[in-house]
């Protein structure tokens, strides 16, 4: 060296290149950890660790590449549990070793969505329908028995049980005829489950 800045100079670029090295075989191993556990925090660590030994000495590939396959790890983790959102967070759009997960994270987020509505749809169905059905089915055989000449108390408690016992009837044929995953099916079906 011609100088001793200069000297320092190497020193200083030596010590930092060395640290980042050294960080690096941290994230490795949390990345590892991470794989093994699914913990979330062991993808964080490993994720931070590899982005500040970029940031330390950003000639270092080991680090950069790490990162990159720390947080397609993380989406696929947050894939695998079902956190579609944390794992399109995660992932990163511009990278093209994440566009598959990516996809399959949209694809999971829609369909999850989708089964939500589905499920909101048949809990409205189930109150508003079956609460119908009921007392409906209840207050005509009810009816239908006072009239034949029951009491009152008597009728009410035959016209509820028969409204009741509907349920096994129905059920049974239309899973004999194959209908109960049609949407009419399971419109019948939420009726008859209140």
């Amino acid at each position: 060296y011609q100088t001793v800045q200069e000297f320092q100079v190497a020193i200083r670029e030596y010590q930092q290149h060395s640290n980042s090295r050294t960080l690096s075989a941290r994230a490795g191993a949390n990345l590892a950890k991470a794989e093994q556990s699914g913990d979330y925090q062991d993808f964080q660590r490993a994720v931070f660790a590899y982005d500040e030994a970029y940031e330390l000495w950003n000639g270092n590939d080991d680090a950069r590449t790490g990162a990159r396959q720390a947080k397609l790890a993380y989406a696929g983790a947050a894939l695998k549990k079902g956190d579609f959102d944390l794992g399109l967070e995660v992932a990163d759009p511009k990278d093209d070793t994440h566009r598959d997960t990516i996809v399959k994270l949209r694809e999971a987020q829609v369909e999850r969505n989708s089964r939500q509505k589905r499920l909101k749809a048949m809990r409205r169905l189930i109150f508003g329908l079956g609460g119908s059905q009921i007392v409906f089915s209840a207050a005509v055989i009810g009816g239908i028995a006072a009239l034949a000449g029951s009491k009152a108390p008597v009728a009410l408690i035959l016209g509820a049980c028969l409204a009741l016992s509907s349920t096994a009837i129905v059920v049974e044929l239309l899973s004999r005829q194959r209908r109960l995953n049609t949407s009419a099916g399971r419109a019948s079906f939420a009726t008859l489950l209140a």
